[in-house]
């Protein structure tokens, strides 16, 4: 046995030996290879003939930076005593600096292309490729040439929703009125209007309709039942709707109320996201290495930004609104590398149409074409076909020595039906950031036609603002379009631009050649007084009215309206109609945190009445109210001594989803519900983009429109005591389209901290007890006294004694917030373990 053992070992040593004689024979058999200076071990060298992947980095020519921006991944390999990449792929870094695509292409073509000197491949003579031997560092060393400003996206498209199930979502309008008359008729009436929208994913069925005199003569109209696929860009509605709904780029004032069976497919879409809040003309800078970018106004400080080396387009969203001129700095190092001025423009609106883009709509379908210019109660059937296109140019022209026009925006809509060929189309022109044209026509045959000229401008330095519009028709009776022949003008100047609290004066005057009117306005404003107890301003004016060749008629006011602190506004006055004068006090207050918003009333007592018959005084109160499930207004008036109005609004939502039902105040066609199981009229807070919402009791309904993705963050609210612990869920990401209702179940715990004094039934002081719940424990202390946090839903602690006693308490923490003392807590003893 022990010989077998001893030739065993000594076969294993001699293995290990012969193994190890044969490395060193191997690693003498690798020659060492000499690149340029260096000369480069064999067994480093076998691995490069292998093939070594090492990332490549972004570098300016020149320039030092020690920033590493990873641009590409290559495969070097030694190959002829030479080296040569193998392989490369670009890597995409979207906070990083871009290449320009004759660059990528370049970078991509070096494929098994062998280093120049073992150190360089030069692409262009803007790019090149360095490696260096020492390190093994590969740089593309670039010029400014060779890199494309990022730019920051105008548009994106909404991607898919987040919820695959059946949901809807209802909007409800509710009106009740009341009036009774003093020897005469009482009169009420009512309506309630609906608007339900179901959803299953990206599609989704409108319904729309009202039910009028409830209770009474009661009739009802359905207006839209469509369903809708607004999806990448592309839309198609189908069903019973309105002319907005058919299409939404051009005018179809001539088909008037009349209901449509039809279907529109076209690329005016909800979900291509326009991003507004950067300016229309990009603002790129050049940053030869990593730098900020300072951005000021008149010599003010509005913005600083910081950036790689690269070409980037500055962040315009965190400027403010407007059209005018900033010097932007480039600062390396805390020296100005360069300096330039730029324009922004944030003022041009692109709300209707995307920016740069052609949209357009086609559509058709069957009309019931109520023309009531023909003055007849009969409705014609009729087939309708049409099509409407629109274009905006942000920026038509430019030069240094002229205005330039910054936003053209032309719409049109051609469409055919009752015999009737009509074309609308609307042109708005913005020049500079002082004056606005636009003008609105109709043509159809016959001679037929619309035109409505508008120009409005604002005078440089706030001084004022001049506005004219200018209308006329000739239409006859085959479409429903009023004939009209009219214009205005107007104005407002500011003349606290000449001395201090010289307000505004406005003026303006109207001409209707149709109607044979003419009305004459004239009002002045300012502010007497400012301070920390209120504001005191001042109204006054004269309105001058003529119809049909008639006497004219004028009204005066005169007001004094009082800004009080706590939300309190109070408004005192005169005014005088066709010789009567009133005395006129108005008062309201807002509130905060309340289900009652604001409540206000007005008086107004007859002081001088000319024309005798007018009452002697009037009066009018209001209140409003917002609550978790509606909201609206009660009011009631008195405007003279025969009649009594009143009439009562209210407006909300009420969502399902997932077999969960809540209810809102706000309308919107989708939404989030939040299940919190929220107890005693806690409040938790929501954050949703930015803005904050209140969550009470089990479920929240939170409405949200639709065509858009939110970030929902829940937090403590910070004007209570209630305290959360958000375990799951504190923060979910949904993207919504209408009638999607999201269902949201984060995992909660409502918190109590509670004080107190652990004793037994004799009232003896239970001393260094330990005290557990389900998410804490702690310990009494010489007087048994001890704190911890409680969940709400589990209010259980129990305790165990130095002599193994326990026991088990159920704190009362009924409508506690936050903090509660609870005073004796009474254990009695449940068990009593041996002790070995």
């Amino acid at each position: 046995m022990g010989n077998n053992f001893t030739i065993r070992t000594k076969t294993v040593a001699l293995c290990i030996t012969a193994g190890i004689v044969a490395m060193q024979a191997d690693a003498r058999n690798l020659q060492d290879a000499r690149l340029g200076n260096y000369l480069i071990p064999g067994i480093f060298g076998q691995a490069l003939a292998e093939g070594m992947s090492i990332p490549v980095f972004l570098r300016y020519k020149g320039g030092d930076q020690q920033e590493k921006q990873k641009v590409a991944d290559a495969q070097v390999v030694l190959e002829k005593g030479s080296l040569m990449i193998k392989d490369i792929t670009l890597v995409d870094n979207p906070n990083g600096a871009t290449l320009t695509e004759n660059t990528r292409t370049l970078i991509s073509s070096v494929k098994d292309s062998f280093f120049s000197q073992n150190t360089r491949i030069t692409l262009s003579p803007d790019a090149e490729l360095n490696l260096d031997l020492r390190s093994f560092v590969l740089t593309l060393d670039v010029s400014e040439k060779s890199l494309s400003p990022t730019i920051l996206s105008r548009q994106s498209v909404l991607g898919e929703s987040s919820v695959q199930n059946f949901s809807s979502v209802l909007n409800y309008d509710l009106g009740v009125y009341r009036t009774q008359v003093k020897q005469g008729n009482n009169a009420s009436n009512s309506y309630l209007n609906l608007d339900n929208t179901f959803g299953i994913a990206e599609h989704h069925f409108n319904v729309n309709g009202a039910f009028y005199g409830i209770g009474d003569s009661q009739q009802t109209q359905l207006y839209r039942a469509m369903y809708e696929r607004d999806m990448d860009g592309y839309r198609l509605a189908l069903g019973l709707v309105d002319t907005w709904n058919l299409q939404s780029l051009g005018s179809l004032s001539a088909l008037n109320t009349s209901k449509v069976y039809g279907v529109t497919y076209g690329n005016k879409s909800s979900t291509k996201i326009r991003h507004n809040q950067y300016s229309l003309t990009p603002i790129t800078v050049f940053l030869p290495d990593a730098g900020e970018v300072h951005v000021y106004r008149q010599g003010r400080l509005l913005n600083i930004q910081n950036f790689p080396m690269g070409s980037f387009e500055v962040d315009t969203s965190r400027l403010p609104f407007g059209i005018y001129d900033v010097d932007v700095e480039v600062v390396i190092d805390g020296k100005v590398h360069s300096r330039m001025r730029q324009t922004i423009n944030k003022s041009f609106s692109g709300n209707n149409i995307e920016v740069n883009q052609k949209s357009w709509q086609l559509y058709g379908g069957y009309v019931h074409y109520d023309n009531r210019s023909r003055r007849t109660n009969t409705t014609t059937q009729t087939y309708l076909a049409g099509g409407a296109a629109a274009i905006s140019i942000p920026e038509i022209f430019k030069a240094t020595s002229v205005p330039a026009i910054f936003g053209l925006v032309v719409q049109t809509s051609s469409y055919i039906f009752d015999n009737n060929v009509v074309n609308e189309t609307s042109a708005n022109l913005s020049v500079n950031q002082f004056a606005t044209l636009g003008w609105q026509g109709l043509i159809s045959q016959g001679g037929r036609y619309r035109n409505i000229f508008s120009i409005s401008t604002s005078l440089p330095d706030g001084y004022g603002s001049l506005w004219a519009n200018r209308e006329k028709s000739h239409i006859g009776d085959s479409l429903p379009v009023y004939e009209s022949d009219a214009y205005s003008y107007g104005s407002t100047f500011s003349l606290s631009r000449f001395f201090e609290r010289g307000g505004q004066i406005t003026l303006s005057r109207m001409v209707d050649k149709r109607d044979r009117s003419i009305s004459n306005n004239l009002e002045y404003s300012t502010a007497l007084f400012s301070g920390r107890l209120g504001s005191v301003n001042l109204r006054a004016g004269i309105q001058r009215y003529r119809y049909d060749n008639q006497s004219s008629s004028s009204q005066r006011y005169v007001s004094l309206d009082f800004s009080l602190p706590l939300a309190a506004w109070l408004s005192t006055g005169v005014s005088s109609s066709n010789g009567n004068v009133r005395a006129n006090l108005a008062a309201n207050k807002s509130f905060d945190n309340s289900p009652l918003t604001s409540a206000g009333f007005n008086l107004a007592k007859l002081v001088k009445d000319k024309h005798n018959g007018e009452s002697d005084y009037s009066a009018s109160g209001y209140a409003a109210f917002d609550t978790k499930y509606s909201a609206g207004t009660l009011s009631l008036s008195r405007p003279d001594s025969n009649r009594l109005n009143g009439n009562l609004t209210a407006r909300g939502s009420v969502a399902y989803s997932d077999k969960h039902l809540a209810a809102s105040g706000i309308q919107e066609r989708s939404g989030v519900i939040v299940k919190t199981d929220i107890m005693d009229n806690a409040v938790l807070s929501a954050q949703v983009n930015g803005r904050s919402y209140r969550l009470t009791g089990s479920d929240s309904f939170i409405p949200l429109p639709p065509y858009a993705s939110y970030k929902v963050e829940l937090m403590n609210h910070k004007n209570t005591m209630d305290s959360f612990d958000i375990v799951k869920g504190r923060i979910s990401n949904v993207t919504l389209y209408p009638g999607n209702v999201a269902v949201y179940k984060p995992e909660v715990k409502q918190l109590v901290t509670v004080f107190g004094r652990m004793t037994t039934e004799s009232g003896r002081a239970l001393a260094n007890a330990a005290v557990r719940n389900h998410i804490g424990k702690t310990t009494t202390d010489a007087t048994g006294a001890f704190s911890m946090d409680v969940d709400k839903r589990f209010p259980s602690v129990s305790l165990t004694t130095e002599d193994y006693g326990i026991c088990e308490v159920d704190l009362d923490l009924n409508q506690a917030r936050g903090v509660k003392w609870v005073g004796d807590v009474v254990c009695a003893m449940q068990t009593i373990l041996a002790q070995g």
